[in-house]
């Protein structure tokens, strides 16, 4: 009999081709594949942080070069202003300049002799340096000083005011007044721990660049910890001096700029009672009237800042020299019956004055401040008291 004949076998699929329908899953890759691409991965972020770290170093020495070479080093021989004057505004700025220049050198020479695959390390550099950056928390600390100098010497020397102008408008200064780069070193500081941190994220557990970049990240954490409160206040004094700069006459008695103050909120209200001054003789019509003060009902929007111990009440100018013009201030400790304004460091102490829905405010949700002295009289307990009329007991309110 004739063997029987061989089953024919099936011909193999092309490689690449996909699987035909009620077919075999494809395998998923070997865990060695899998641990190589998601290790290539982790690499290349990590490359990617590393060429940041040293962009934005080289960003910061060019900031440090205008504040010493554009800025610091005329000024001093301009001789405009006291040495004194000097050392205040600029604090230890020349110390950092050639630190940084040292940090930068370093990690372009890592980064020129890094291998194929573009990675080098930092962590060892950044043990070895990180100490220095413990001169940041001294001039943090002076930054609302120097602000507080900048603006006194430019309102009592014009030409002062005069040649920082100048001095911005070099091409090194790139259009930035010397504020903006007063601020740069306060930033900076804070950063180093947050990119390092990034770099430790993506390197290998158990080598020696990730036990240095543990220290680092370690020593440069407790070093921003040291400025970070430091910092928001030098940020908060920032912002008052900006607010400050958009108001125009302020009484000469009354400095914003202040070691203890900071802005709570600002923003537009509508003043339900309107101040009108009015001699002992007269009144407004359908105003009434205390003592050289009279209240006339009308409604006029307003915009008040809020800060930690004083109510500042403004009028909106349209002009560009300023945006507002003063009108009032409130004194919050007095409202709040304390001995002085060191008092309210917590600021719940000021946002307690908040309130939210009130129905004399058109449902619009705001923020009630008493404001009983600069009224010379104070309304109902209800709140503002729409009708213009004043009535005793508890003080006047504006709502926000």
């Amino acid at each position: 009999p004739q063997p029987a004949p061989s089953p024919i076998a099936p011909a193999s699929a092309p490689a690449g081709a996909s699987r035909r329908e009620g077919g075999a899953p494809p395998r998923p890759p070997a865990p060695q594949v899998r641990d190589a691409a998601e290790s290539s991965k982790r690499q290349r972020k990590r490359v990617a942080v590393l060429e940041e770290l040293v962009h934005t170093e080289e960003t910061y020495v060019d900031a440090l070069s205008v504040i010493c070479n554009v800025y610091l080093q005329p000024i001093r021989q301009a001789d405009l202003i006291t040495p004194s004057d000097t050392k205040a505004i600029f604090s230890c700025v020349e110390v950092l300049l050639p630190f940084h220049e040292l940090l930068l050198k370093e990690l372009r020479e890592l980064q020129a002799n890094r291998g194929s695959d573009k990675d080098f390390a930092v962590g060892e550099t950044f043990i070895r340096l990180s100490d220095f950056m413990r001169n940041y928390p001294s001039f943090v600390n002076n930054y609302g000083n120097a602000l507080e100098t900048l603006k006194r010497t430019s309102s009592e020397n014009k030409e002062f005011k005069r040649f920082l102008k100048k001095c911005s408008r070099t091409p090194e200064a790139k259009s930035l007044d010397v504020h903006s780069y007063l601020i740069m070193p306060v930033q900076r500081i804070m950063r180093y721990s947050m990119l390092l941190g990034e770099v430790l994220k993506y390197s290998d557990e158990g080598t020696k660049e990730y036990e240095d970049l543990e220290k680092a990240v370690a020593k440069l954490r407790d070093i921003a910890d040291d400025v970070n409160e430091s910092k928001r206040i030098a940020e908060q004094y920032k912002e008052v001096f900006e607010m400050q700069s958009k108001i125009r006459g302020l009484p000469s008695s009354l400095n914003l700029l202040q070691a203890h103050r900071r802005c709570i909120r600002a923003g537009e209200v509508e003043a339900i009672l309107t101040i009108v001054e009015a001699d002992d003789a007269a009144s407004p019509r359908g105003s009434r009237k205390s003592g050289n003060t009279a209240w006339n009902g009308q409604r006029e929007v307003k915009r008040v800042f809020l800060l930690s111990d004083i109510l500042l009440i403004c009028a909106r100018r349209s002009d560009k020299a300023s945006k507002f013009v003063y009108q009032h201030h409130v004194k919050l400790a007095e409202i709040l019956g304390m001995r002085d304004a060191s008092q309210m460091n917590n600021s719940s102490e000021v946002l307690g004055l908040m309130s939210s829905e009130s129905s004399n405010n058109k449902g619009k949700e705001g923020v009630a401040i008493a404001v009983s002295h600069v009224l010379g009289e104070s309304t109902g307990s209800g709140g503002a008291n729409s009708g213009g009329g004043l009535s005793g007991g508890s003080p006047a309110l504006i709502l926000l």
